[in-house]
């Protein structure tokens, strides 16, 4: 069996948790003798649909919706099959050199005793939940409960962690663009808007699974306890900061787009006035390049400097009206 088919798993049980790597039979071997308070929990890393199957059915979970687990970038959703609760989760990081969102896709099957989760993309929460399970005797009475409390408490506290430095990303884009400085900010803000509109296809579908755990609205007991309640209001929470978040960068659109008809309004208008002044010149220089004989001061020996003299008074005469009235 070659690395890539080995299977992370771990038996827990009152005393703590004995971590496992084998394949499919390993797994059987581990569910024959399993304490009887204890649980199994396998964790599967981009796995193909018969892997999943299978694992569903030695766990004794409902092997409907295995489809969720082996096609990525599915939606968000909370959903139970027979005796299983499926949870797709999108688990999410920002990176702030780039200023970009990057997901990953996270499933839990439970009964609330035997867990499955299959991970694609490079965050992995699993890690700080078997620590936790390892350290604390109560997540372990919890059985799948408390692992899928785990993993939910570490993938909403990501999504509060992104959310803060997508909103400081924001908040400084909206300083450049209220600078004094003259810069053209709209492929950021178009940027930032595209990444806020993939985080925001993450959180918003958990909202109303989120308003269940809080008014106690579920189908099992486990779901309304206080830990659930706080990942929920977490959930909350990191909506409505990502929208108000959203709202801000939407109005900083709008005010960098009216910065923007502002500016060639003013560059408009000070081409008008360049314009206009330079006319002048062109115009007196236009009449008396026509060759006529009787023109004023035509065969005066102050005619030429008096017409230039006229001319820039005139030019500066404009300068002053166009200085005055901002044009210029």
């Amino acid at each position: 069996m070659g690395r890539r088919d080995r299977i992370p798993y771990s038996v827990v049980g009152p005393d703590g948790l004995d971590e496992g790597e084998g394949g499919l039979d390993d797994l059987r071997r581990a569910t024959e003798t399993l304490p009887g308070a204890g649980f199994l929990w396998v964790r599967l890393n981009d796995p193909d649909g018969s892997t999943v199957a299978e694992a569903l059915e030695l766990l004794g979970l409902s092997t409907d919706g295995v489809e969720a687990a082996v096609e990525p970038h599915r939606r968000p959703s909370v959903e139970i099959q027979g005796n299983t609760w499926r949870f797709v989760f999108k688990t999410l990081w920002y990176v702030e050199d780039t200023r970009q969102v990057e997901t990953g896709d996270f499933v839990c099957y439970t009964d609330g005793r035997m867990v499955l989760t299959v991970r694609h993309g490079g965050s992995d929460p699993t890690g700080a939940v078997v620590n936790r399970i390892s350290s604390d005797e109560e997540v372990r009475a919890e059985a799948g409960w408390g692992v899928l409390y785990g993993l939910l408490d570490n993938i909403v506290d990501r999504y509060q962690v992104a959310v803060e430095d997508f909103e400081d990303d924001v908040q400084d884009l909206e300083k450049e663009v209220f600078s004094e400085e003259r810069t053209e900010l709209i492929a950021p803000i178009y940027m930032l808007m595209r990444e806020g509109l993939e985080f925001t296809s993450v959180v918003r579908p958990l909202v109303p699974f989120a308003r269940q755990v809080i008014r106690g609205n579920v189908r099992v007991d486990e779901l309304a306890r206080p830990g659930f309640r706080d990942v929920a209001e977490h959930i909350l929470r990191v909506s409505t900061t990502l929208d108000s978040t959203m709202s801000l960068l939407q109005a900083v659109l709008q005010a960098h787009n009216s910065q923007i008809s502002l500016w060639q309004n003013n560059d408009m208008r000070k081409i008008s006035a360049w314009a206009g002044i330079i006319a002048v010149p062109t115009a007196v220089a236009g009449v008396y390049g026509m060759n006529f004989t009787n023109l004023p001061g035509l065969h005066w020996a102050f005619g030429y400097p008096l017409v230039l003299a006229v001319m820039v008074v005139i030019c500066l005469f404009m300068y002053r009206g166009f200085k005055r009235s901002g044009w210029l």
